[in-house]
């Protein structure tokens, strides 16, 4: 059960990614699900993915995204998204920081939505803060 502090930073979250109501409750169960699942669980393609389309269930219920997306005026293809999160994947075995993970896996926006979403969430969980979650590092041009 989470409790008010962790509710309210989904809220804020949603709220920050301009996401809806709605999705604060999604936020909040997946918050809830990283908080019980043993370690290393979601650090694979099955556990970001259920992760994904518990913050979007309908958007992201095909896993990753297959088409392009633009943010800052810049388009990121899907054609490398298995490889990138590969690449991403491998980097926990290093000593990243997770401002690092974070930044690197909001650059390949593995979703059609919510990847701000999930990332907050993973960025908490590599810092071992979900009890007490904390705003990611802006990233430059994120609005």
């Amino acid at each position: 059960m989470l409790n008010l502090y962790q509710i309210a930073f989904c809220a804020a979250e949603c709220q920050r990614q301009r996401s809806g109501e709605m999705s604060v409750y999604n936020m909040c169960a997946a918050l809830d699900m990283l908080m019980i699942g043993d370690d290393g669980r979601w650090f694979n393609h099955h556990g970001i993915q259920t992760l994904g389309l518990m913050i979007e269930p309908h958007k992201n219920a095909g896993g990753y995204r297959k088409t392009p997306v633009m943010i800052d005026d810049q388009t990121i293809s899907a054609d490398n998204i298995q490889r990138q999160m590969d690449n991403w994947l491998s980097m926990l075995d290093g000593n990243v920081e997770p401002a690092d993970m974070y930044q690197e896996f909001e650059s390949i926006h593995p979703f059609i939505d919510g990847n701000g979403r999930v990332g907050a969430l993973l960025y908490n969980y590599l810092r071992d803060s979900l009890d007490d979650p904390v705003a990611p590092p802006e990233i430059s041009g994120e609005g």
